[in-house]
């Protein structure tokens, strides 16, 4: 969420995915989860893992897992809030206050980097709280 806030959400989001790919190969080995599944091929029954019978089971892509999945979600949602924090978070900001310069132009300067960053990180970090509790 903090490199977003400061360069744009696509240059951010392509920065953490390597390292979150990185961080998910390291629990791979390390045997604390696996990032992709065969959902079909390993059946869970009484606690123990079951080989499907299916010989076509074989040929299916695997799946990511419940925690690849959380990892992923995490950079897309901490990006999109990031961006909102600040005036070059986003284009849409930069934008916003060309758009508004040119409209009012009597109020030229009232969009400024601090004001703007002052009215838009409170609902920001709001919104990050809101999303730890909503996942």
């Amino acid at each position: 969420m903090f490199i977003s806030m400061w360069v744009s959400n696509a240059a951010a989001t392509t920065m953490m995915v390597p390292i979150v790919d990185a961080i998910l190969e390291v629990f791979e080995q390390q045997g604390l989860g696996d990032v992709y599944v065969n959902k079909k091929r390993a059946l869970p029954e009484n606690g123990k893992d079951v080989k499907a019978q299916d010989k076509n089971v074989e040929e299916e892509a695997p799946m990511p897992s419940d925690i690849t999945t959380c990892y992923y979600l995490s950079i897309a949602y901490a990006s999109t809030l990031g961006g909102c924090g600040t005036l070059v978070g986003t284009a849409t900001n930069s934008a916003f206050k060309g758009i508004f310069d040119s409209e009012f132009p009597e109020v030229s300067g009232s969009v400024d980097f601090f004001w703007f960053m002052a009215y838009s990180t409170p609902p920001m970090l709001l919104m990050q709280i809101l999303v730890w509790v909503s996942l």
